[in-house]
Protein backbone atom coordinates (compact mmCIF):
# COMPACT_ATOMS: atom_id res chain seq x y z
CA UNK A 1 0.00 0.00 0.00
CA UNK A 2 2.88 2.36 0.78
CA UNK A 3 4.30 1.78 -2.72
CA UNK A 4 0.92 2.56 -4.26
CA UNK A 5 0.65 5.79 -2.26
CA UNK A 6 4.20 6.78 -3.23
CA UNK A 7 3.46 6.09 -6.90
CA UNK A 8 0.26 8.13 -6.75
CA UNK A 9 2.12 11.02 -5.14
CA UNK A 10 4.87 10.82 -7.76
CA UNK A 11 2.34 10.75 -10.62
CA UNK A 12 0.49 13.74 -9.20
CA UNK A 13 3.76 15.63 -8.81
CA UNK A 14 4.71 14.75 -12.38
CA UNK A 15 1.38 15.98 -13.72
CA UNK A 16 1.81 19.29 -11.90
CA UNK A 17 5.35 19.67 -13.22
CA UNK A 18 4.17 18.92 -16.75
CA UNK A 19 1.32 21.43 -16.45
CA UNK A 20 3.75 24.09 -15.22
CA UNK A 21 6.26 23.33 -18.01
CA UNK A 22 3.48 23.58 -20.60
CA UNK A 23 2.47 27.00 -19.26
CA UNK A 24 6.09 28.17 -19.24
CA UNK A 25 6.50 26.96 -22.82
CA UNK A 26 3.44 28.96 -23.91
CA UNK A 27 4.90 32.06 -22.24
CA UNK A 28 8.23 31.53 -24.01
CA UNK A 29 6.49 31.26 -27.40
CA UNK A 30 4.59 34.49 -26.75
CA UNK A 31 7.78 36.22 -25.62
CA UNK A 32 9.54 35.21 -28.85
CA UNK A 33 6.80 36.91 -30.85
CA UNK A 34 7.15 40.07 -28.77
CA UNK A 35 10.92 40.00 -29.27
CA UNK A 36 10.32 39.95 -33.04
CA UNK A 37 8.00 42.94 -32.77
CA UNK A 38 10.57 44.78 -30.67
CA UNK A 39 13.15 44.36 -33.42
CA UNK A 40 10.78 45.77 -36.03
CA UNK A 41 9.77 48.67 -33.79
CA UNK A 42 13.46 49.42 -33.28
CA UNK A 43 13.90 49.44 -37.05
CA UNK A 44 11.08 51.98 -37.37
CA UNK A 45 12.48 54.20 -34.63
CA UNK A 46 16.02 54.10 -36.00
CA UNK A 47 15.24 56.23 -39.04
CA UNK A 48 13.74 59.73 -39.22
CA UNK A 49 11.75 58.67 -42.29
CA UNK A 50 9.97 55.86 -40.41
CA UNK A 51 10.04 57.01 -36.77
CA UNK A 52 6.80 58.95 -37.12
CA UNK A 53 4.89 56.37 -39.11
CA UNK A 54 1.17 56.84 -38.39
CA UNK A 55 0.62 53.10 -37.82
CA UNK A 56 3.47 52.72 -35.35
CA UNK A 57 1.46 53.76 -32.24
CA UNK A 58 -1.14 51.07 -32.97
CA UNK A 59 1.58 48.46 -33.40
CA UNK A 60 3.21 49.52 -30.13
CA UNK A 61 -0.11 49.47 -28.27
CA UNK A 62 -0.83 45.91 -29.39
CA UNK A 63 2.68 44.91 -28.33
CA UNK A 64 2.14 46.44 -24.89
CA UNK A 65 -1.16 44.58 -24.49
CA UNK A 66 0.68 41.35 -25.31
CA UNK A 67 3.32 42.17 -22.70
CA UNK A 68 0.62 42.71 -20.08
CA UNK A 69 -0.87 39.31 -20.95
CA UNK A 70 2.56 37.73 -20.45
CA UNK A 71 2.85 39.44 -17.10
CA UNK A 72 -0.52 38.01 -16.09
CA UNK A 73 0.53 34.57 -17.32
CA UNK A 74 3.72 34.69 -15.25
CA UNK A 75 1.74 35.78 -12.19
CA UNK A 76 -0.60 32.82 -12.67
CA UNK A 77 2.36 30.45 -12.95
CA UNK A 78 3.73 31.72 -9.64
CA UNK A 79 0.48 30.88 -7.84
CA UNK A 80 0.02 27.53 -9.60
CA UNK A 81 -2.84 28.50 -11.92
CA UNK A 82 -1.32 26.85 -14.96
CA UNK A 83 -4.44 26.62 -17.13
CA UNK A 84 -5.07 30.36 -16.68
CA UNK A 85 -1.40 31.04 -17.38
CA UNK A 86 -1.59 29.10 -20.64
CA UNK A 87 -4.67 31.02 -21.70
CA UNK A 88 -3.05 34.39 -20.99
CA UNK A 89 0.10 33.28 -22.79
CA UNK A 90 -1.99 32.24 -25.80
CA UNK A 91 -3.72 35.63 -25.70
CA UNK A 92 -0.28 37.27 -25.59
CA UNK A 93 0.89 35.21 -28.54
CA UNK A 94 -2.18 36.15 -30.58
CA UNK A 95 -1.88 39.86 -29.79
CA UNK A 96 1.88 39.83 -30.31
CA UNK A 97 1.44 38.01 -33.61
CA UNK A 98 -1.14 40.59 -34.69
CA UNK A 99 1.28 43.38 -33.87
CA UNK A 100 4.13 41.59 -35.64
CA UNK A 101 2.07 40.95 -38.77
CA UNK A 102 1.07 44.60 -38.99
CA UNK A 103 4.62 45.77 -38.36
CA UNK A 104 6.07 43.47 -41.02
CA UNK A 105 3.48 44.55 -43.56
CA UNK A 106 4.22 48.19 -42.87
CA UNK A 107 7.97 47.60 -42.98
CA UNK A 108 7.64 45.93 -46.39
CA UNK A 109 5.89 49.04 -47.70
CA UNK A 110 8.96 51.09 -46.83
CA UNK A 111 11.34 48.56 -48.31
CA UNK A 112 9.72 48.53 -51.76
Amino acid sequence: MADLNAATTAINGGEIALDKAWAENEVAAAQATINNVDRIIAWFKSSPSTANDPQLPSIITKREVAVSYISNANANIVVGKYAQARQKAQDAFAKGNESCTEALARQKEYQK
